[in-house]
């Protein structure tokens, strides 16, 4: 449903981050609903912990069966962070997440996520 082409997959604090995420499902019914965001989630012991940096700009009606949409996208990375982290106890990871929720005669919804690294200055 979607590819993901990042302009560099690895960014410092208070740098961009930018690329395009680009849409193309001849085999998929077209989505009630889609959204597509920025934002960094931890994962391991303790609560989990997230924070969406940034909201890439989608509707459904722009989403066309059989043709390519390109959503270009960029984004400031925080001076504050958090950086990655992959410890033995906790994981912080900044990925751009793009979700859809097909029509009801389809089995579930659909997410893709795509990773990127965030190091610090």
């Amino acid at each position: 449903m979607f590819e993901m082409h990042f302009h560099n997959k690895l960014v410092t604090v208070g740098n961009e981050l930018s690329g395009k995420l680009i849409w193309y499902s001849p085999d998929h019914p077209l989505p009630r609903q889609a959204r597509a965001f920025v934002h960094w989630y931890t994962e391991g012991r303790g609560d989990r912990d997230e924070q969406t940096i940034f909201t890439i700009p989608l509707e459904p009606e722009q989403l066309i069966r059989d043709q390519r949409v390109d959503f270009p996208f960029a984004v400031t990375i925080p001076h504050s962070g958090p950086i990655t982290y992959n410890g033995s106890l906790i994981r912080v990871i900044w990925a751009v997440q793009a979700w859809v929720k097909l029509p009801r005669s389809s089995k579930r919804d659909h997410t893709q996520t795509w990773p990127f690294l965030v190091m610090p200055r």
